[in-house]
Parts: structure tokens; sequence; C-alpha cells
């Protein structure tokens, strides 16, 4: 069965690449820029883009669109251990140099790794084979400032209410008990084993009870030992006895550190490991990150379970599932609390939360991670709703007053309320809705203040009835003079309601104005049955025949005849029953449409309300389901 295809607008048409050609300074960088930039490549023109319905949209100047791009269009990977200093532009010559020409400067982001004088590097384009091309170009490394740069591929999952979710499947995590500490120690003919059994019957060293047995005869192992007992120490506590020739650790935390590491090596090439402090007891825990999601599958079916030595410390190794999300600065600072009380329920998710913070930034990284699917899906959808916020309604209705996103005036109002309750208030102007942060109670008494502004802004509103000849009073400049006299902010027309309405934020005085002025203007209009109006500006296309706004509708009427002759050379129809644009790529030729739901023969475009009706009509009247 086919899938249903993604819809396909015009704007398709005219996809353009935004990568600049990188220019190399013939002589090359020997350490991270302290002084001026050695970029000299061309500047990027300015861009803003914006996701929109899970696809990314890129407009030029103004709101015309240069590029739409779904999720599966890009890809991105990784640059770990990266030297502290190096700049972005360091990171495109060097790409250049291994022979990665086409890449621009904006699709680079830097970190610094917090604890350590590190960077990491993300680098997302927008060409679903950029990965797989970089990885083959660079052997997967670089070499920046004469360090090995390990390249990683980063995966992308689905948008979600909040934005690209970014998920990793290069790490594991590595852990392990570390056995009680060990020394050989051994001596001169002068000093035999038994004589230090007999004169050192019960001693302490660093705290702990040491235990001595004889090997043979001037060869002593010592047991439970410190792990933090040093070689010095235990020859100073040694020393009333005589000094030993020669000592040996035989089982110390640093000895099993290296096996695990040198295992993982042995078995798949590591791009980082990381062993964390011990902050109790004695087992040991380290993540390992490789280059890509299927070397750490072969890890943990190659090493979990194994034994590091012949006393049989068990390794254990797992995977790790790691979400990172972007999140605003300002709803960070206020839910961070909430997210950082899920490390303190270890023991119920199993999963841990870290906050890449950068207060300079106007979106920072969270990072969801631990050994379970389940456990981090249930943290990252509970992440999710605390991020989410409480969008303000009114019983069920979302508070989308327009007054609330635009003007000086909400902006001032919404600082009010904040302040007043201590909330935070984010307008979310793609979804027309006020998100609140805050306890519960503070919230709510918020959100009454602005259903109660609601409330009033809707008293002071009045409607317009427009019956058919004020409606084309109204489209052929009537409208146009109202607003000259009344000014955009106080009326707007309702193009969507059925009848069409005038609304007007103001008094009955203001409404009599709107009511005399459609009355003026309709006896100005010509007696013209057939005059047509420009669906752009609303007035007779006679009058502006060579105004601006009709060469804006020529350029529309263009646009749609090069939309439809691709649509025609393409074999994109429309739907049936909704007219949205559908393109089949491939499958059979059952098709559904994402708008309106129905189902269609792509043969004969009948549509059926289910699945299998479609498809019995398919066999029946056209013998097949393919082509």
């Amino acid at each position: 069965m086919a899938r249903p295809e993604r819809l396909v607008s015009s704007s398709e048409t005219a996809h353009a690449s935004l990568s600049n050609n990188v220019a190399i300074s013939k002589k090359p960088s020997t350490g991270p820029e302290t002084a001026a930039s050695i970029w000299t490549g061309p500047k990027s023109v300015p861009v803003c883009s914006r996701d929109i319905g899970g696809a990314t949209v890129t407009f030029k100047n103004g709101v015309e669109v240069s590029m739409l791009s779904m999720p599966s269009d890009f890809s991105a990977v990784c640059l770990s251990n990266i030297p502290l200093g190096t700049t972005v532009q360091k990171i495109c010559e060097t790409l250049a140099i291994a022979g990665y020409m086409d890449l621009s400067p904006a699709s680079i982001q830097l970190h610094h790794v917090p604890q350590t004088s590190n960077m990491s590097a993300q680098i997302k384009v927008a060409d679903p084979d950029f990965a797989r091309k970089l990885m083959q170009i660079t052997k997967s490394t670089v070499d920046i400032y004469g360090k090995a740069i390990p390249i990683t591929v980063s995966q992308q999952t689905a948008k979600s209410e909040l934005g690209m979710n970014r998920l990793q499947l290069t790490s594991v995590s590595c852990s392990w008990h570390v056995p009680e500490t060990e020394a050989e120690v051994r001596y001169d003919s002068g000093v035999t084993a038994s004589k230090i059994l007999t004169s050192i019957k019960s001693a302490q060293l660093d705290g702990r009870r040491v235990i001595f047995r004889e090997l043979d005869h001037n060869y002593v192992k010592i047991g439970n030992l410190s792990d933090h007992t040093t070689t010095d120490a235990l020859i100073h506590f040694l020393a009333p006895i005589g000094l030993p020739k020669s000592i040996t650790w035989t089982r110390s935390p640093k000895n099993l550190e290296i096996r695990v590491k040198t295992s993982l090596e042995k078995c798949v090439t590591l791009v980082e490991w990381l062993v964390n402090p011990r902050s109790h007891g004695n087992e040991v825990k380290a993540t390992a990150k490789f280059r890509d999601a299927e070397a750490a599958r072969i890890a943990v079916k190659t090493l979990n379970h194994t034994f590091l030595d012949p006393i049989m410390v068990n390794l254990s190794v797992q995977s790790i599932i790691s979400v990172k999300l972007s999140v605003s600065q300002r709803i960070l600072e206020v839910v961070k609390p909430q997210l950082l009380g899920f490390n303190s329920l270890w023991a119920t998710y199993r999963t841990n939360i870290k906050i890449y913070e950068d207060t300079g930034k106007a979106y920072n990284q969270l990072r969801i991670h631990g050994e379970n699917k389940d456990d981090v899906a249930r943290v990252k959808s509970r992440v999710e709703r605390i991020l989410a916020g409480h969008i303000a309604v009114d019983g069920v209705t979302i508070l989308s007053n327009k007054f609330f996103f635009q003007g000086t005036s909400a902006s001032a109002f919404l600082a009010k309320v904040m302040l007043s309750h201590d909330v935070t208030i984010v307008r979310d102007y793609q979804k027309m809705a006020l998100r609140l942060y805050g306890t519960s109670a503070k919230v709510l008494a918020a959100q009454t203040d602005l259903v109660s502004k609601a409330a009033t802004l809707e008293a002071l509103s009045k409607a317009i009835v427009l019956d058919s000849t004020s409606l084309e009073v109204a489209l052929r400049g009537g409208f146009r003079r109202v607003v000259a006299a009344l000014g955009k902010d106080q009326v707007r027309m309702n193009m969507i309601s059925v009848p069409k309405r005038i609304l007007v934020n103001g008094t009955e005085r203001q409404v009599a104005q709107v009511e005399e002025i459609l009355r003026e203007f309709a006896m100005e209009l010509p007696t013209n049955e057939e005059e047509e109006l420009c669906p752009v500006c609303w007035t007779p296309s006679t009058a502006t025949a060579a105004s601006a706004p009709c060469d804006a509708y020529k350029d529309v009427a263009e646009r749609d005849k090069e939309f439809k002759k691709w649509k025609e050379e393409n074999d994109v129809r429309d739907c049936p029953k909704c007219t949205t644009p559908i393109e089949k790529r491939d499958g059979c030729n059952h098709m559904m449409c994402k708008v309106c739901q129905i189902h269609i023969c792509w043969f004969c475009m009948e549509t059926f309300d289910v699945r299998s009706a479609t498809y019995a009509h398919m066999s029946k009247a056209h013998g097949s389901w393919m082509d």
C-alpha cells in the first residue's frame, strides 16, 4: 500500500542551495585563533527559518519563501574533543582542506563541554547524504591544531510540539565493581615473610585493616588496601621492618579501568572515554562513545557480562539512549528546578537530565539519557509537558485574541501580569497561544487576569454584518477608506465568518462612523456590474491596472501558471475533495489525502471513505492495484 505522500507547494519549485564555497588560507593556522579571523569566504545572505508543520521553511527578505525542507532532507554529524578556542571558520577551513568544500558557517554550532577544556560541534546540512559523504572523505577523523578530532553521525527524530529532538545511540555505559586493592611486596633475603607477619599482626593503613599473606620465603601479598593508598604511603608503612625491594600492584582501580578501555578498543573504534568520579561504594561507571550506533551495539553484544580478570570481576555494558531538546532560556530559568528534580528520582526512572546552559544564548540544550528506552521515553514525555507549560484558556477555548500578540500595550500588560503573579508568559506565535509557567495556583491566577482582559476586549469589539451589497462596497475600496479613517488596529474584516463581518474595536459612535463611510463610498461607486476586482487589493482592476498592487497580482498569477505547469509535468493532482495538491512518488495506486483523509484511486481519482473500498474498486474496475 502506498504511504500518504507529503503535500506539495509552489515554493518547492524554487528550492535553492544556501551553501557557500570556502576560500582556504594558504598559510594554515597552528593554534586556536586569538586575533583576527582567517576566514576569507563570502558572507552568507541573511535568511530567516521557521519550523512549520514539521517542515523547515526558509524565507528571504520579506516573506518570500526561498526553500522548504522536510526532516528527511537533512543529515548531521558531531565533532568531539575540539580544542577550546577553535572557531567556526577554522572548522570550515579544516573540512575544506580534507575535501569537503561546500559548507556554510551557518550550519555549524559550537558548544563548550562543561568541566573540560574541549568543545563539540554539531554540523547540520540540508542534504540527506551529507553525513555519509563527509565520513567517506574524512575517514571519520580530521586534524585540528595537530589533534585528531573524531566525527560521528548524529540522528534526527521527529519534530515534537517544542521543536526538533536529536536522538543519539552512539554511547554505552560501562560499570564494574572494584575488588579490594592488593600489592605484592618482595624483600631481600634479610627480611623474611615470617618476620613481616610476626612484626605486623594487626595494623591499619589509610583507615583500613590490612591483611598479610605469605607467598614464599621473602614474598608477601598485602590485601584490603584502600584504592587511595599510594606506593609512597605503603613504603612508609613498611619502613620499620625494612624497605622492600619491589612493590607490584596486582589489583587497582586504574588497572581495571585500563582493561575495560582496552577491551572496548579491541572490539570497535572508541571516540570518547570518560570515567565518572566515584561518590561512594566500589562501583565504577564510565561512558564510552563510538562513531555510530552500530559500533555501540557491537560493544554491548560482545562485552556485556564478560569478566575482566581471573578474579572474575563482572563487566556490564549497556546502551545509552540519549535525546537532546532545544529549550528557550526564558523557559529554562523557570522550569529548571522541576527538570533537575528528576535526577533525585533515579531509583524510579533510571534516567538523568543534564542541562547545557549558556545564559548568553536564547536557546540551550537539554539532554535526557538512560539505559532503558521505556524509562527515557517516560521522562521525555513528562519533560515535554513541563516545557509546554499551561496554555491559557477560557473554559476550553484557547485565548488567542490578537491583542496579546502585537503592540507595546500588550507587552506592558503581560509584563504586569507576570510581575503580579510571579509567572512567566511566553507568546507562541505559531499556535497563537499564551504559555504560562509557574506553580499551579499562580498560573491559574494569571489565567484569570488574561480571561478578564479578553472579555473586556470582546465587549469593546462590535460587529457590522455585511450583506451582499455592503460586502461588495467594502471589497471595492470601502474597507480601505475605513482603515484610513480609524486605523488598522481599530478595524478588521472577518472573511472566514458567514456572513462576512467588519469588526470594530471601539465605541458605538465609531461603529456608526464605519457605517457612514461605507454608505458614502457606495454613492461614489460606478454601477458597472461586470467590473472585476483585484484579488490582491480589492479595488476595481481597471482603476489600478498600472499600480503596484495589480503588478503584484500579475506576479502571483504568473507564479500560479508556473506551478500549474510543474504539476502537469510531475503528475501532481488536486485532491478531488479538498483540492490539496498531492504527489505520488511510488507504490500502489491507493492514495490518502493528509488534509481531508479521503481515500483516492489514482487510476481514475474516484474517492472512498475507507481504504478497503478503494482496493476493492481498483481490483474490480482496473484489474490491479499497480500501474
